[in-house]
């Protein structure tokens, strides 16, 4: 098939139309009340793969409990079957947990029956969930809306092999894999003041050495406020919408005069 010019893009003008990102904290970080800071509750839909929507209970935004890995697949399905339509009825789609999903593929997995001897069958079972997992993360991601997938936090190996905080998966290939699926990785910090006894919670979007993170946008301060209608707004309001293409672009005529 002869290649057309026509497809020759500039990277000047590059935007994007809608936000998705990777968010990980520890337990009790107020990783789901984020849903609640979308700015737009009833078009936020939460897709509950593990307890713990109590934070949100003052909060009127939908959901769909997520009990295994083929419900994700029929809900990301019908997600999807909507196209551009998708983001007049959701704004932000929130997937509370990955890692929650994850550790019940993974088990899945192990609970197949093996050949007798089989002693790879372990190694192939973590092979397998990261595939499945991989492929959840691109699916949700690429869905024409806001997104986030939200992840437990643990100690991980980073580019540079240095055991630093991150999403938690089975298996470190996985959760080393999930950080380069997203543009946008933050870490849900959170402080506290024995003395005053008050909390500070912020986003991380950049690593330090001691917590992954990155903003390919360039946009972000550092440090930001736990809220995604502002995160959403600042990231978006810096680019253009669509990119940019070379018109009329031409392979080099040798005969040329």
């Amino acid at each position: 098939m002869a290649f057309d010019p026509r497809e020759i893009g500039s990277t000047l003008g590059y935007g994007i139309t809608s936000v998705s990102a990777l968010v990980y904290g520890g337990a009790g970080a107020g990783k789901t009340t984020l849903a609640a800071t979308t700015g737009d509750p009833a078009r936020t839909l939460v897709l509950a793969a593990e307890p713990g929507l109590l934070p949100l209970r003052k909060v009127g935004v939908r959901f769909v409990e997520i009990d295994g890995p083929e419900k994700l697949h029929d809900v990301l399905a019908w997600l999807e079957s909507a196209g551009p339509r998708l983001s007049k009825g959701f704004s932000w789609v929130i997937l509370d947990s990955i890692s929650e999903i994850a550790e019940r593929v993974l088990r899945s997995m192990l609970a197949r029956p093996s050949k007798s001897g089989d002693k790879g069958h372990g190694m192939a079972a973590y092979g397998e969930t990261q595939g499945v997992m991989i492929d959840a993360m691109k699916r949700v991601r690429s869905l024409p809306t806001n997104t986030l997938t939200v992840a437990k936090q643990e100690r991980i190996e980073d580019g540079e092999q240095r055991l630093v905080y991150g999403p938690m998966f089975p298996g470190r290939k996985l959760a080393g894999a999930s950080v380069y699926e997203f543009d946008l990785v933050m870490a849900l910090r959170v402080a506290r003041d024995e003395q005053t006894k008050t909390v500070t919670r912020w986003l991380q979007t950049q690593a330090d050495g001691k917590y992954e993170a990155k903003d390919r946008s360039g946009c972000l301060a550092p440090s930001e406020p736990p809220d995604l209608a502002h995160i959403a707004a600042k990231i978006l309001a810096s680019m253009p919408p669509q990119k940019a293409t070379v018109p009329d672009a031409q392979p080099a005529d040798e005969n040329a005069k």
